[in-house]
């Protein structure tokens, strides 16, 4: 069994054993693994397999991946933990029938791959236990995430009244303020028209004392 490295390690039973034709397809069909090497050794077949299937998986979906894959590979795991683990049933009693040599070399397969199911059963378990926790804390996020996300939402609702209120306000101000202007320039020129006509008066008063 190769250590796991993180969530994400490897999973791969790494194992050599001599089954008869019948037990490998057994074996295949229930590990849902298909050995990748075979050759033939001692009249039946030396199984060398190299399986990093499901923690493999694991590593290649767990980057990147949403919360509708990892509730359905955590469903998937939990599952394939559980089947393994009754799997190891199945392999009882096959070697009655069996010469005594033949029955021994047998049975001590089965325990190897006995022991390669019950651990990679653990560590299935195992790992949909860590994705549930995983889970759980993306869910959390996302909840957390959406509340940050209404807070904002109404903050700009806010803000974006109190900046329609601010526009018409200033609207308002620049109405006045062109009001304002104009009475200005109306002010202005009734001063100056009253200046010029004072002037004349001084001006006209000052040729009469010469």
């Amino acid at each position: 069994m190769n250590p796991t490295s993180g969530l994400g390690g490897q999973l791969g039973v790494r194992s050599t054993v001599v089954i008869p034709q019948q037990q490998l397809q057994d074996l295949a069909a229930n590990s849902h693994a298909p050995p990748q090497q075979l050759q033939q050794a001692h009249g039946g077949l030396a199984v060398e397999s190299d399986v990093p299937t499901m923690r493999q998986r694991i590593n290649d979906l767990f980057v990147g991946s949403d919360v509708t894959v990892l509730l359905q590979l955590q469903d998937n795991l939990t599952v394939a933990g559980k089947s393994v683990l009754s799997k190891e049933k199945s392999f009882e009693g096959r070697s009655v029938n069996l010469p005594s040599n033949e029955g021994r070399q047998h049975e001590a397969s089965m325990q190897v791959i006995r022991r390669s199911l019950l651990d990679e059963s653990r560590e299935l378990i195992d790992h949909a236990s860590k994705l549930r926790d995983v889970n759980a804390h993306l869910v959390n996020r996302v909840v957390k995430l959406w509340n940050e996300y209404v807070v904002l939402l109404n903050e700009h609702s806010s803000l974006s009244k109190e900046n329609s209120s601010l526009s018409k306000e200033n609207i308002s101000i620049l109405k006045e303020n062109s009001s304002l202007k104009k009475e200005n320039i109306s002010i202005l020129k009734e001063f100056i028209s009253e200046k010029g006509a004072h002037l004349l008066q001084v001006a006209e008063h000052d040729r009469k004392l010469q």
